[in-house]
């Protein structure tokens, strides 16, 4: 049976904002590290061009090294025990 595709996740611009600042990341930094202009991060931010589906998932990386750095400086396992994903 074959697999159906991930249900593909939706970023608003406000939503992009709020992470954004969330992780403290400029719009400056995210084009650098994703290799995109700052004009498209900021149609992106201003809802003049659709935010494309990976960009959540990028997101979601960044927030998952950021808590596994925490977790690991303050000298917990990683992966957590029981963690299943």
């Amino acid at each position: 049976m074959r697999k159906s595709a991930p249900k593909r996740r939706i970023l608003t611009p406000e939503a992009l904002r709020s992470r954004l600042a969330a992780l403290g990341l400029s719009q400056a930094a995210v084009a650098q590290e994703w290799s995109v202009s700052d004009d498209t991060v900021s149609r992106w931010m201003t809802g003049k061009t659709p935010i494309p589906g990976w960009v959540s998932y990028a997101l979601d990386g960044v927030e998952h090294a950021r808590i596994r750095k925490l977790a690991t400086d303050r000298g917990y396992p990683w992966p957590p025990i029981g963690y299943n994903h």
